[in-house]
């Protein structure tokens, strides 16, 4: 994200104007126009088109959100981020504030990579686990990978802990080849 900075002290402003208990429906929504912009090109032309006005695309997009129920300090959000140019960054802000929100409430994401689905109970186990081992809360995003052929991959933060077959056998074939 080579936008960052930038994005960081926009989702440092929004996480510093709201209530604890607010982060969560705001992190919700604010992905939710993030994706509602990157995915509707008509949308996002427009948003994007310098030789519009900025307060005509301040306008358009005021309406597209209001119709869509998005808390008003979201709405405001947007239109500074057209006034000054910087309505590209609409993504990268909401990465950045789902990471600060979740830092925030001692909270950390996981992503879990399976070969197979887990079921519910897998995923329950899974989770005590690795809020055991963080000392924090967790929440597990599942994706499912059969190249990893078994077991687990979980990447939190920057920390990875693979205990696919794919990696075992890895291993073992370093080991067989470094024994010759």
């Amino acid at each position: 994200m080579k936008n960052f900075l930038l994005a960081e002290r926009y989702a440092g402003g929004l996480i510093g104007s709201l209530e604890v208990t607010e982060l969560d429906n705001i992190d919700m929504s604010l992905t939710d126009m993030a994706q509602m912009v990157a995915e509707h090109p008509e949308v996002s032309n427009i948003l994007y088109n310098n030789a519009i006005s900025s307060s005509v695309r301040s306008q358009i997009l005021r309406e597209i959100l209001s119709k869509g129920g998005f808390a008003s300090i979201l709405i405001n959000l947007a239109d500074l981020l057209i006034r000054k140019g910087r309505i590209r960054i609409l993504s990268d802000i909401a990465r950045v504030f789902s990471i600060m929100a979740d830092d925030v409430q001692h909270r950390a994401r996981a992503v879990i990579t399976t070969a197979l689905p887990l079921s519910e109970e897998q995923k329950q186990s899974l989770n005590d686990s690795l809020e055991q081992y963080c000392g924090c809360s967790v929440h597990l995003y599942c994706e499912v990978n059969p190249e990893i052929l078994g077991g687990v991959v979980a990447q939190i933060g920057s920390m990875r802990i693979d205990g696919s077959v794919q990696n075992r056998l890895q291993h073992l074939r370093e080991e067989l080849l470094s024994s010759n």
